[in-house]
C-alpha cells in the first residue's frame, strides 16, 4: 500500500491513464506535499533511525521486528532509502521497503556517456515518487536519447506529450525536470516544443545566414555602426569587444513597441535594435572580463557589466553561466529575481570582490514565485571581514505563508578570502526567512592568522618582563599563551603593564619565577575567529516568519566565530554529515521562542568553546556526531550545550580531547542540560574529559544512560560521570555490581554477621538501582529464625549520601521463621533504592541465626545491584 494518495508520478503527468491531455490539479500536489510532511514529521516524532550506510545499519541488529529505519548517504546510491526489521532484537536482518520520501531528487550528468546516452549521478536513489531535476551536459546529436541513473537501467528520454525529443532539443546547459515512468524518463516540460523551437531556430538560422550573406559582426560596436539590410531579422557578434569569442552572442531584430531589455544592442543609426536571443546568458555577453590576476590580485573592475548581466537574469528569466574569475567592486541589489546562475566549479569560476567591497551578490526575494537556484561557483573576496559574498532573502510573510513550496537551492559553492591567510569573509553564506531551504556541499572559510609574537623576557610573580620582539613575528597581547624554557604551561597574558606589544611589562596568569629565556605567544582561538559566521539561517522574530524544514548536507565550515548560526525562529533544521573545523562553536541555534526539532548527525567538530549549542530548540536530536576539543583551547570547551531543551536526545557521540593539560587548555565538558525536562543522554564516549553530563538549572526528569570515561585529563581537578546541580529528579543508569561470598560464612548465633558488602563508591541525586538477593543457609542442630537485611552502612559519615528503598523503607529484609534443624533455607529479596543526595554509599548484607549457628558455603549468598 502507498503511504501517498497519488504518487508524484501521476500527479505531474500530463496525460491521464487513457492517453487524455490534462493539467496538473494544485490540491493534487497540495494533498502529496502535506502527506509527505506528515510522513518525515511521524519518522522524526517517533524516534526514527538514521544511519549513514547500510553496513552501519547491518551492524545494528538491536532492534524488535518491523523497526524502522533510514540510509542516507551511502556511497551506493541504491543503498539508500527506507528498511524494515526483519527477526527479533539482536538477530534477524533489514530489508529495503521503499525509497527516503524526498519531494526532489539532484542528478548530475558530467558528460561521462554520451550525448544520446546520459549516464546521470544522484546521491538518492532515482524512483517514480520523486521528481528529477537533471542539467544537459551536451547537446544530442540524434533522437530517442537514453538516461541512466546511477548505473541503472537505460530510461528513454520522452517529452511531456509522449514524443521522443527532435535532435538538438536537449541544450547542454540547460535543466530539465522529470519523473521516472516505467521503462521512459519523461519530462515536465514540452520538450516537443522546445525540440521545435531548436529544430526551428537552427533552420531560420541557416537561412538567415543565407539572407543575411553570413553577417555576423567581430564585436558589439561593429554591429552598433552598421547598417544591416532591412531584410535580416537575425545577427551574430563574434564577441563583445574582441574576436575570441568571449561574449558571442545571437541578436534577433525588435519590433515596436518592444520594451527594451539589457544587453539591447542597436545598429543603423540608433534606428533598429537587437535583442539577446541566447537561452544561457554569460557575463561576457554584457561586457565582463574574466581576467583576474591570481598572482597579483588585479584585473578588470566588473562591477557595471555584472549588474546589467543579473539584471538581464531577472528581466529574461533565463539560467546564467559563469566560466572564469570576474574581478569586482561593489554591486547592486538583486530583487525579485528568478535567479539561476551555476559555474563551471566552483574553484575556477566565479566571483572576486575587491578589497574595498561591501555588497557581494545580494538577492531580496518577495516569495517562493522567485527561486533562487546556484551552484558550482565560487564567491571570494581580497578584504578582510568587509563583504558578506552571497546573501538570499525572503520575505517574512513567505516562510509561513507557502511552506510546502521549495524556492531556494544552493548547492557546490565555495565563499571565503582569495587567499586564506591574508582574505576572508565577514559571513560566509547569509540566509533569511527560507523555508524548505536546500543547502548541500557548501564550503566557507574565514581567514586565519599564523603570525605567533617571539621574542626575549622573564617572569617574576606575575609580571613579565620583555626585553625584545622579534621584528616581523607580531605584536603581544591579552591572551596570548606562553611557551618557553622554563615557563609554567598555560602561562598567559592577562593584562598589560608598560608594554603595549613589544617591549615593556605584562601581567600573567601564574605566578612563577623564570630566567631570561627565549619564549612564543600565540591565541589560537583569536587567530582563527576572524569570519563571524561561515553560514546564518536568519529570520524575522514572531510568529509572522517560522522557516522550517531547512537541511544543510554535507557543509563545511572552517575558521569562524560560529560555524552554522541559525537565529530568529527556526524550526525543522537538519544538519547531516557537515563539518565545523577551527571555530569558537560548530552550530549555534538561539531561537526568540521555543521552536521544535534540531538534528545534528553524522557530523565532525573542532571546536574551542561548543561544537553544538542549542537554545529553546526542544525536540532535538544529536547523534553519532565526532567532537573534538581544539588543540589549542586555553578555556572551558563543552561538546553538546542544551538550554531549553525539552524532550531532546543525545545519542552515540564521541568526545575527544586534543589537548593534554587542564590547567593549559581548560576544561572539557560533554553534554550541559540546563532548563530543560525529559532529555535523555546515552552512550556517550568520552576521552580525556571533565564532567561528561552536567544537569543545571530547573532541569528535571532527564535519563542518563551509559557514559563511558576514558583515559585521565592531567591537571583536571574536576572529574565527574554526572554532575546534578538541579533541584529535580533525574534518572541515572547504566552500571551494574554483581558479587558472591568468596568464601564460606559462618552466621553465628546471638550476633550479625556480615555475609557480603559493596565497596563504597560515589553516587549521584537521581540514580535509581534495582537490588537483588538469593542466600542459601544450612542450620545447625537448634532450629530457630534466620533473617538477612540488606542496609546502608555509612549513614551520617561526612559526605555520605542519603538513599530511599521503596516505599520509604530504611532497609530490605528477608527471613526463614522458623527454619528447623538441620535444615537448608533459602531467602530471596528484591527492591528498588533511590539516591536522594549525592554523595559516597556504602552497602552491607547481614544476617542474623537464633538457635544454633548457620553456615552460608562459597557462593551461596549471591547479591546484584543495577542502575536503573
Amino acid at each position: 500500500m502507498s503511504i501517498f494518495t497519488k504518487l508524484a508520478q501521476q500527479i505531474f503527468a500530463s496525460a491521464d491513464e487513457n492517453g487524455n491531455a490534462r493539467t496538473i490539479s494544485e490540491q493534487e500536489v497540495g494533498v502529496w506535499g502535506t502527506e509527505l510532511e506528515r510522513f518525515v514529521g511521524l519518522f522524526v516524532s517517533g524516534d526514527g533511525l538514521i544511519y549513514s550506510s547500510v553496513a552501519a545499519l547491518n551492524a545494528d541488529l538491536a532492534h524488535s521486528a518491523n523497526s524502522m529505519a533510514w540510509v542516507l548517504g551511502d556511497a551506493t546510491a541504491a543503498n539508500n532509502g527506507i528498511y524494515g526489521k526483519v527477526g527479533a532484537s539482536g538477530v534477524g536482518s533489514w530489508t529495503r521497503r521503499g525509497d527516503l520520501p524526498f519531494s526532489f531528487i539532484i542528478a548530475v550528468d558530467s558528460g561521462a556517456g554520451t550525448p544520446n546516452a546520459i549516464q546521470a549521478t544522484s546521491a538518492l536513489p532515482v524512483s517514480a515518487s520523486s521528481l528529477v531535476l537533471m542539467n544537459i551536459a551536451d547537446t544530442n546529436t540524434g533522437s530517442p536519447v537514453t538516461v541512466s541513473f546511477n548505473g541503472g537501467a537505460a530510461l528513454t528520454v520522452k517529452t511531456n506529450s509522449g514524443n521522443n525529443p527532435a535532435t538538438g532539443g536537449l541544450v547542454s546547459g540547460m535543466i530539465v525536470l522529470g519523473v521516472v515512468s516505467g521503462s521512459t524518463f519523461r519530462l515536465l516540460n514540452d520538450q516537443v516544443s522546445s525540440a521545435i523551437v531548436a529544430a526551428a531556430e537552427a533552420a531560420a538560422a541557416a537561412a538567415q545566414a543565407a539572407a543575411n550573406n553570413q553577417m555576423t559582426f567581430d564585436t558589439v560596436a561593429a554591429l552598433n555602426g552598421a547598417t544591416v539590410p532591412s531584410a535580416v531579422t537575425a545577427v551574430r557578434t563574434s564577441g563583445y569587444s574582441g574576436t575570441s569569442g568571449k561574449g558571442g552572442a545571437n541578436y534577433r531584430l525588435k519590433a515596436a513597441p518592444e520594451a527594451n531589455m539589457p544587453g539591447d544592442q542597436t545598429s543603423n543609426g540608433g534606428t533598429k535594435r537587437w535583442e539577446i536571443a541566447d537561452q544561457q546568458l554569460r557575463p561576457e555577453m554584457f561586457g565582463a572580463v574574466a581576467d583576474f590576476n591570481e598572482v597579483n590580485y588585479t584585473g578588470t573592475d566588473n562591477a557595471t557589466s555584472l549588474n546589467i548581466f543579473h539584471s538581464a537574469l531577472k528581466a529574461f528569466r533565463r539560467p546564467g553561466f559563469v566560466s572564469g574569475l570576474f574581478l569586482t567592486s561593489n554591486l547592486a541589489l538583486i530583487v525579485n529575481a528568478v535567479f539561476m546562475l551555476r559555474g563551471t566549479d566552483r574553484g575556477v569560476s566565479g566571483y572576486v570582490f575587491k578589497a574595498t567591497a561591501t555588497a557581494g551578490v545580494d538577492i531580496s526575494q518577495t516569495d517562493f514565485n522567485f527561486p533562487t537556484l546556484i551552484y558550482d561557483v565560487g564567491f571570494y573576496t581580497l578584504g578582510q571581514e568587509q563583504v558578506t559574498p552571497l546573501s538570499v532573502r525572503y520575505s517574512a510573510a513567505d516562510s509561513i505563508g507557502n511552506r510546502t513550496v521549495p524556492r531556494c537551492l544552493i548547492a557546490n559553492i565555495s565563499t571565503r578570502g582569495w587567499d586564506i591567510y591574508k582574505h576572508g569573509p565577514k559571513v560566509g553564506l547569509y540566509t533569511k526567512n527560507i523555508h524548505a531551504n536546500s543547502m548541500t556541499e557548501i564550503r566557507a572559510t574565514g581567514r586565519r592568522d599564523l603570525t605567533i609574537p617571539t621574542g626575549i623576557g622573564s617572569i617574576s610573580g606575575t609580571t613579565l618582563t620583555v626585553s625584545s620582539v622579534n621584528a616581523g613575528t607580531g605584536s603581544l597581547a591579552v591572551g596570548q599563551s606562553l611557551t618557553g624554557t622554563g615557563i609554567i604551561t598555560g602561562t598567559r597574558i592577562t593584562a598589560l603593564g608598560t608594554g603595549s606589544g613589544g617591549a615593556g611589562t605584562y601581567v600573567v596568569n601564574v605566578g612563577q619565577t623564570a630566567a631570561s629565556t627565549f619564549f612564543s605567544a600565540y591565541d589560537h582561538r583569536k587567530s582563527l575567529g576572524f569570519m563571524d559566521a561561515g553560514i546564518v539561517l536568519d529570520s524575522d522574530s514572531g510568529f509572522a516568519s517560522i522557516p522550517g524544514d531547512i537541511e544543510l548536507s554535507a557543509c563545511q565550515v572552517f575558521h569562524a566565530k560560529v560555524g552554522f548560526k541559525a537565529l530568529g525562529e527556526n524550526e525543522g533544521l537538519t544538519f547531516n554529515n557537515v563539518k565545523a573545523i577551527g571555530t569558537w562553536i560548530g552550530i549555534g541555534v538561539v531561537n526568540d521562542t521555543l521552536r521544535p526539532n534540531v538534528n545534528v548527525f553524522g557530523s565532525h567538530f573542532n571546536v574551542f568553546d561548543a561544537a553544538i549549542s542549542l537554545v529553546k530548540a526542544p525536540q532535538s536530536v544529536v547523534s553519532d556526531n565526532l567532537i573534538y576539543k581544539y588543540v589549542g583551547s586555553d578555556g572551558t570547551t563543552i561538546a553538546v550545550d542544551l538550554d531549553s531543551c525539552d524532550e531532546s536526545q543525545v545519542d552515540g557521540n564521541t568526545l575527544i580531547n586534543s589537548c593534554a593539560d587542564a590547567r593549559a587548555s581548560g576544561a572539557f565538558h560533554g553534554v550541559r542540560v540546563k532548563d530543560s525536562i525529559g532529555c535523555i543522554i546515552d552512550v556517550l564516549n568520552h576521552e580525556r574529559g571533565s564532567i561528561s553530563v552536567w544537569l543545571t538549572g530547573s532541569t528535571q526528569l532527564c535519563r542518563i544512560g551509559m557514559i563511558v570515561q576514558l583515559s585521565q585529563y592531567a591537571n583536571e581537578t574536576l572529574v565527574a560521570e554526572v554532575v546534578d546541580d538541579t533541584a529535580g529528579i533525574n534518572f541515572v543508569g547504566g552500571r551494574f555490581v554483581g558479587v558472591a561470598n568468596s568464601s564460606a560464612v559462618t552466621v553465628t548465633s546471638g550476633g550479625t554477621t556480615v555475609l557480603s558488602f559493596v565497596t563504597p563508591t560515589d553516587v549521584r541525586k537521581g540514580q535509581r538501582y534495582r537490588v537483588s538477593g538469593q542466600i542459601t543457609l544450612n542450620k545447625g542442630g537448634t532450629g530457630g529464625p534466620t533473617a538477612i537485611t540488606f542496609l546502608q552502612t555509612n549513614i551520617g559519615a561526612a559526605g555520605a549520601a542519603s538513599v530511599a528503598f521503596h516505599q520509604s523503607v530504611s532497609a530490605l529484609k528477608g527471613r526463614i521463621d522458623p527454619q528447623a534443624a538441620g535444615t537448608e533455607g533459602l531467602i530471596n529479596f528484591e527492591g528498588e533504592m533511590t539516591i536522594l543526595t549525592s554523595g559516597t554509599l556504602a552497602l552491607a548484607l547481614q544476617a542474623v541465626s537464633v538457635g544454633s549457628n548457620a553456615n552460608v558455603a562459597t557462593g551461596d549468598c549471591q547479591l546484584t545491584v543495577s542502575k536503573l
